[in-house]
C-alpha cells in the first residue's frame, strides 16, 4: 500500500525491536522506520495520520523480507577476535590494534563535520584498517566519544542522518 498510519508503523517497530536478541542486526534495519515515525508525529501529532514511507524505510522492510529466515540462531556471547582503539580530532584520526597503528588527516570538507561524526569515522576507518587480517567475529571497539559508542552499540540512531548512515556502513 502507498500510505500507512503512524500507529501501524509504531506497532511494526515494536515487533521488529522485540527480535533484537534473536536477530542481532535488527536495530540497523528499523532506524529509518523510527525516523519516519518521529517526523510524522512531529508534523501531525496524531497516530492515526497517514504517511508515505521513505525509500530508506522501504529498503529496511525489504531487508527484513529477505533476511529474517537466515538471521536467527546467532550466538548470544561470541568470542572477541579483535580489539581496536580509535580517536579523532578536528585535524585527523588514529587507530591502534595488536601493536599496529593506522591514521590520517581529514580533508578540508571532512574537517567541517561534527566531532561525533569524525569519531565514528575514525572508528570505521580503524576497523577497516585492522579487520582485513582478522577472522570474522566480534570486534571490541574502544572509543572515548559516548555518541559514537551509542551509535555502534545500538546499531544506529535517529538523531543524526550522518551518524545513522555511518553506523549502517560499519555493520
Amino acid at each position: 500500500k502507498s500510505k500507512t498510519s503512524l500507529q501501524e508503523v509504531a506497532s511494526l517497530i515494536g515487533l521488529l525491536s522485540s527480535t533484537s536478541q534473536a536477530v542481532p542486526l535488527a536495530p540497523l534495519h528499523y532506524r529509518y522506520l523510527q525516523k519516519d515515525l518521529r517526523l510524522g508525529l512531529k508534523r501531525s501529532g496524531n497516530y492515526n495520520s497517514l504517511i508515505r514511507l521513505s525509500p530508506m524505510a522501504r529498503q529496511d522492510l525489504c531487508w527484513w523480507q529477505k533476511s529474517l529466515t537466515t538471521s536467527n540462531g546467532a550466538q548470544l556471547r561470541p568470542q572477541t577476535v579483535l580489539e581496536v582503539q580509535s580517536d579523532a580530532s578536528l585535524q585527523g584520526w588514529g587507530g591502534f590494534s595488536q601493536e599496529k597503528k593506522a591514521g590520517g588527516r581529514w580533508s578540508s570538507l571532512e574537517k567541517t563535520d561534527h566531532i561525533n561524526v569524525l569519531e565514528l569515522k575514525a572508528a570505521f576507518l580503524s576497523l577497516q584498517s585492522f579487520a582485513q587480517d582478522s577472522p570474522r567475529g566480534v570486534v571490541h571497539m574502544k572509543l572515548d566519544n559516548t555518541t559514537a559508542v551509542a551509535y555502534i552499540n545500538r546499531k544506529g540512531g535517529t538523531r543524526s542522518a550522518q551518524l545513522m548512515k555511518l553506523s549502517l556502513e560499519m555493520w
